[in-house]
């Protein structure tokens, strides 16, 4: 669970201090940011990785992540699972802060 609770809290503060949000995939994020750089984030092999300017680093590991852009909305919707034995499921609401979300 503290994966999952983890997992949500890294990607909403990066996502709520975006200039830009696009949404790559289902599970792969891209997230520019005021000075212009952009970080992704993805989920590969069960792990929620972080990759900016080349460097590609593990933030948690998660059965499952899957971003949707809320319909008539500025926000992006994020729901990340856990757990093996006991599976937790944990989702939120998150809007950039530039107010801009592409697909």
């Amino acid at each position: 669970m503290q994966n999952a609770r983890y997992a949500i809290y890294r990607l909403s503060v990066s996502i709520s201090q975006a200039k830009e949000v696009k949404i790559i995939s289902n599970n792969k994020i891209e997230i520019r940011l005021p000075d212009d750089s952009k970080v992704y984030y993805y989920l590969e092999a069960g792990t929620l990785y972080r990759e900016k300017n080349g460097g590609k680093n593990p933030v948690a590991e998660l059965s499952s992540l899957e971003f949707y852009r809320i319909p008539d909305s500025n926000s992006i919707r994020i729901v990340v699972k856990a757990g093996e034995e006991r599976c937790f499921t944990l989702q939120t609401a998150v809007t950039a802060f530039g107010y801009w979300i592409g697909d």
